[in-house]
């Protein structure tokens, strides 16, 4: 194990990481996602499968000749974990597993073309858990709904003539409502109100959401997003941004006027977070930000950073700290708005300056419980208290970056109050 980080820096003590990799006992060096479960075991979800740490040593969870039930090697979107302890793996083309890491038991759930008790397809998009232990699949040949006590699934499809029936069976975007209720949008034209006691669809909003190309799924697709106090906010392709709460039935349509500089700024609407105040932050589909301020119902622009890629997709991840300022990580490096006063500032990196950010390429962020500020790029910066300085850390081994420009993908405290690094090239902690 690597156990030195080295920090251009004097002025921060230098950071002791131990490094991770197939040379300690992980099944790959590509990680994906980090769990830590009720007694303190670490699991890890790798291109090659599941793997147990316990601090020491890792147990691999992955398929073979021997271990034929075993998880397969894929590109994963997501593991959950429900009340009872059981994962919930998502992998993008090749269906879904449950893990039970009690019994040490996987089972694949497959499309099986002929049997009704099966995945409607193995292209999935997300796992979503209900607080019944239901696990909500949405595929682009229906929405799945699977008991896991029975292991029997249902299928929810589009039925000509049925308004009662999802109006589109591929589903691109979900979320659970405080009612329980699923808020469905699909690639016809609207979001579907969905409730899942009936197995029916309530209501269909006419909102223009999208018209999607299932081959490209990333092409295009917009978002369903619970806000807070009822609200939830969906996004359009061309008809501006709508805000429907669910306690008032109220609903809130926002366009784009020319001569109203307080209008939202372009009504193709792809990206939508909530702030902890209650406001939001709006991705416009050809690029720039906009803010919504919930008091003054006024929109402020950040045309900024319109150069970001069309649907805001070079945006990785948005987080807000304790300060209330909002970090934005994207392909062009850190943007950051301070709601308060407006003020935007960019973090770049400059060749002239030793103390910029290390890479442009920002994959994610984390603040640790210590009040560090951490930034995954091709490598990983240490931000200061001013936020002036991003120091640079190399994961050495042997006095060789093991690390490489691999990236830092996703950052992890565990109970411990110990960091973990998910890189292409393997873990470090």
């Amino acid at each position: 194990m690597a156990n030195l980080c080295q920090s251009q820096s004097v002025n921060i003590p230098p950071l002791k990481f131990d490094h991770i990799t197939t040379e300690s006992g992980l099944s790959n060096n590509a990680v994906f996602r980090i769990i830590q479960d009720k007694n303190g075991f670490l699991w890890f979800l790798t291109f090659n499968g599941l793997d147990r740490y316990d601090g020491c040593s890792f147990k691999n969870y992955s398929y073979s000749p021997e271990h034929s039930d075993y998880i397969m090697p894929g590109w994963f979107i997501s593991m959950e974990e429900d009340s009872s302890g059981m994962f919930w793996i998502g992998d993008g083309n090749a269906g879904i597993y449950s893990f039970n890491p009690i019994a040490e038991k996987f089972t694949r759930y497959i499309h099986q073309p002929g049997n009704e008790n099966s995945l409607s397809d193995d292209q999935i998009l997300s796992i979503v858990i209900r607080k019944n232990g239901h696990i909500w699949i949405p595929t682009i040949q229906g929405l799945d709904e699977l008991n896991p006590h029975t292991g029997i699934f249902k299928h929810y499809l589009h039925k000509q003539g049925d308004s009662t029936s999802i109006s589109n069976n591929c589903v691109v975007s979900i979320c659970e409502d405080e009612e329980n209720n699923l808020w469905l949008m699909t690639a016809s034209p609207g979001v579907d109100y969905f409730n899942p006691g009936t197995g029916k669809v309530m209501n269909h909003f006419i909102y223009g959401s999208a018209s999607l190309v299932t081959s490209d799924l990333n092409s295009g697709t917009f978002a369903i997003n619970q806000g807070k106090n009822g609200n939830i906010w969906i996004g359009s392709r061309d008809n501006g941004l709508f805000c429907y709460n669910t306690r008032t039935k109220n609903v809130n349509h926002f366009l784009h006027h020319e001569n109203d500089s307080f209008s939202i700024s372009d009504n193709a609407v792809s990206n939508t977070f909530e702030d902890k105040e209650g406001n939001y932050w709006i991705g416009m589909f050809n690029g720039g930000l906009d803010y919504y301020d919930h008091t003054s119902e006024k929109f402020s622009h950040f045309n900024e950073i319109k150069y970001l890629s069309s649907s805001l997709g070079g945006v990785h991840q948005v987080l807000e700290d304790p300060s209330h300022k909002i970090w934005i990580a994207c392909d062009n490096g850190i943007f950051t708005v301070d709601p308060q006063n407006k003020k935007f500032q960019r973090y770049q990196h400059s060749d002239d300056d030793s103390y910029s950010l290390s890479n442009n390429f920002v994959s994610s962020f984390y603040r640790s419980s210590q009040g560090q500020f951490y930034v995954g790029t091709a490598n990983l910066d240490l931000a200061d208290d001013s936020l002036k300085k991003f120091d640079r850390f190399s994961l050495l081994e042997n006095g060789k970056n093991i690390q490489d420009n691999s990236g830092v993908w996703n950052i992890y405290e565990d109970r411990k109050r110990v960091l973990w690094f998910a890189t292409g090239n393997g873990l470090a902690s």
